[in-house]
């Protein structure tokens, strides 16, 4: 039993890792990317229905 659990605690540990890996790396990513040379303004007033 201890063997079994030990090896679970394992895969769980080593998931958290590489989740907690991946959210850094796209933070980073997200951090690094230049800003956009345009952007686009929707009008003010709220949604407008298309006839």
């Amino acid at each position: 039993m201890r063997a079994w659990h030990a090896m679970w605690l394992t895969l769980i540990n080593q998931a958290i890792a590489d989740l907690n890996r991946r959210e850094a790396e796209r933070d980073e990513g997200q951090r690094r990317r230049p800003a956009p040379e345009w952007t686009i303004e929707h009008a003010l007033g709220g949604p407008h229905e298309i006839i």
